[in-house]
């Protein structure tokens, strides 16, 4: 039996268009984070998929989720769980074996560690880094004096400092080397280089002066004075840093969370900053900022993830900087801290991951509906269909279909669509008249390029004589049937096949069927209906169970059929069966 293949199509995609993107709702990666602060993506196992770290503070965890490489993920997998106060996490190599080490930040124990990755994503104990990030709130990592191993940088909040630790390229690390105390409440931290001079400088930005401001890297990790970007990023949680006007230097994005901004700040390519250029004022309690491209379009869109409005959102770049409206991916997500974005399911695409301090929903992942200069390319069985918003789709070929958007708007999306072949219709070979009780040989034609399956009704297979044959011992008066389904294993396109069969009478009431006379019989060339009951219709098999005519007459011309044994079938209006009789066809 064919089956019917539903499209199915979230009515909560957010303007696509070609060239756009559209996300999926959230899909639960883990509820066992307990008040999640951070989230990242790197491959833990060595298996050439994202796995996805986690940091809670409600339950001091450090933890990863095994991914199958399609966005399918394991239970939690806790690395420590002494971490208190667990706040932010990051995973690089740490001491050059090849295999992503993770590190934490803690507030509560002051801590910056490291854990070492075995190589399959099992990890040694905590290898404190240093306990004096004075209720650490971020941690970055990255080679900051250019020999070749990853340094460790921290952003603590009670001691206003932006510090850096020195890695010896064994995951050995140095005494704490202070890069500014002048940061008040300090939030977060990231490096990269602002001043093309080829080393990574840092950036910093705290809650309560409302400081973004960098640090000019001299190329072997000494770090210059303060360099302010801005004083009015109010509540700044989240710093990012990426080329967003491409023009080949690196720009400043910071999350602002007492007054809602999103904001960025162009470099000139010297490390010389303009004034804040809002994205948006619409992330209530914004916590988080990231960016990448999201709509494979060749420039960095914006992601945001803010606590106070359960929101995760994200801004299309226009080119040159120029940023579009939000465009929400989430809305149903308690207080989100952390956003994130990477190929979770390897389908060519950024998907989004967020971490919150939701009670069901702490690490989450939303999939990327990828829809730029390509299409949705779709396969189904020759006959059977595709449903897309009112629309079924049968016939090969290209469709441009219209969605509605939860804004009231429409989004458009290419649908490219083909048929695979199905196996060639197929009869089923067995007696058509049999007693009560009988039992009896069914097979269907010799095909090595499918697979058949069987089934009967008022009957019972006994035995599986072949791949093609079995042996059926029916039941009483009734209509029986043979079901064959013939299938190709590649692809599950069947063809299926009924042969009906009369067992005694066939349950026919046979108070009706006197009512119908079929003559002559035997018979030559025409056979005659003389019928008290409202008439439609009568048909002829072999004994093969082929149907071989079909007449709505009284009078029928059997003259095409040669001498033989037959089966008459004849029903009344309703399509209803009234009379079966066996019928001999004589040319002499």
């Amino acid at each position: 039996m064919k089956k019917l293949i539903t499209f199915t199509v979230l009515t909560v995609l957010a303007g696509l268009v070609l060239g756009q993107t559209a996300f999926g709702p959230e899909q639960i990666i883990s509820s066992e984070a307990g008040s999640a602060k951070s989230v990242f993506a790197v491959d833990l196992d060595n298996d050439n998929d994202l796995d996805i770290l986690s940091a809670s503070s409600f339950d001091d965890k450090i933890a990863w989720y095994k991914n199958n490489g399609d966005g399918n993920f394991g239970n939690q997998i806790v690395i420590a769980s002494n971490v208190n106060g667990a706040s932010s996490v990051f995973a690089i190599d740490l001491n050059n074996d090849g295999y992503n080490d993770v590190i934490s930040a803690s507030q509560t124990d002051d801590k910056i560690v490291w854990y070492k990755n075995e190589g399959n994503g099992s990890f040694s104990n905590q290898q404190v880094i240093t306990t004096l990030a004075n209720y650490a709130n971020s941690v970055f990592a990255i080679d900051l004096d250019n020999d070749n191993d990853i340094d460790v940088l921290s952003a603590s909040e009670n001691d206003n400092k932006i510090a850096w630790y020195e890695n010896d390229g064994s995951g050995n690390f140095g005494n704490q080397i202070i890069i500014s105390t002048s940061v008040d409440n300090a939030k977060s931290v990231f490096a990269i280089d602002l001043d093309n001079d080829g080393d990574n400088d840092v950036i910093s930005v705290s809650l309560f002066d409302g400081k973004v401001a960098w640090y000019a890297n001299d190329g072997i990790g000494n770090f210059g004075n303060q360099i302010i970007i801005s004083t009015i990023a109010y509540g700044a949680q989240s710093v990012f840093a990426i080329d967003l006007d491409n023009d080949n230097d690196n720009d400043v994005l910071v999350a602002c969370s007492f007054t809602d901004k999103i904001v960025w700040y162009e470099n000139d390519g010297f490390g010389n900053f303009s004034v804040e250029q809002i994205i948006s004022t619409n992330a209530v309690g914004a916590s988080s900022v990231f960016s990448v491209d999201l709509d494979n379009d060749g420039d960095k869109d914006v992601i945001s993830g803010s606590s106070f409005d359960d929101k995760i959102a994200w801004y299309e770049n226009e080119g040159n900087g120029n940023f579009g409206n939000q465009q929400v991916i989430s809305s149903n997500i308690d207080f989100v801290t952390c956003v994130f974005a990477a190929d979770i399911d390897n389908d060519g695409d950024k998907d989004i991951l967020s971490a919150a301090e939701d009670v069901d929903k702490n690490i989450n992942w939303n999939e990327n509906f990828y829809n730029f200069n390509s299409f949705s390319f779709f396969e189904v069985c020759s006959g059977d269909s595709i449903y897309a918003n009112g629309q079924w789709l049968s016939k090969p070929g290209e469709y441009l279909i219209s969605f509605p958007t939860i804004w009231g708007g429409d989004s458009i999306i290419k649908v490219s669509l083909s048929l695979l072949p199905v196996p060639v219709n197929f009869d089923i070979t067995g007696p058509i008249q049999v007693e009560e009780f009988a039992t009896e040989t069914y097979s269907v034609p010799n095909n090595p390029d499918v697979e058949y399956s069987f089934d009967v009704i008022n009957g019972n297979i006994i035995l599986q004589l072949s791949e093609i044959a079995i042996q059926v011992q029916w039941a009483s008066n009734s209509i029986g049937k043979v079901i064959a389904t013939a299938t190709y294993p590649e692809t599950g396109c069947n063809t299926e096949s009924i042969l009906e069969v009369t067992v005694g009478t066939g349950g026919i009431n046979e108070n009706l069927a006197s009512k119908v006379r079929i003559f002559p019989n035997p018979a030559k060339d025409i056979l005659y209906i003389e019928s008290e009951l409202p008439f439609t219709s009568i048909e002829i098999f072999n004994q093969s169970g082929q149907k071989l005519l079909h007449s709505e007459n009284l009078t029928t011309d059997i003259s095409g059929l040669p001498g033989g044994t037959y089966l008459v079938k004849v029903f009344d209006k309703k399509r209803e069966l009234i009379k079966t009789e066996k019928l001999v066809i004589s040319k002499q």
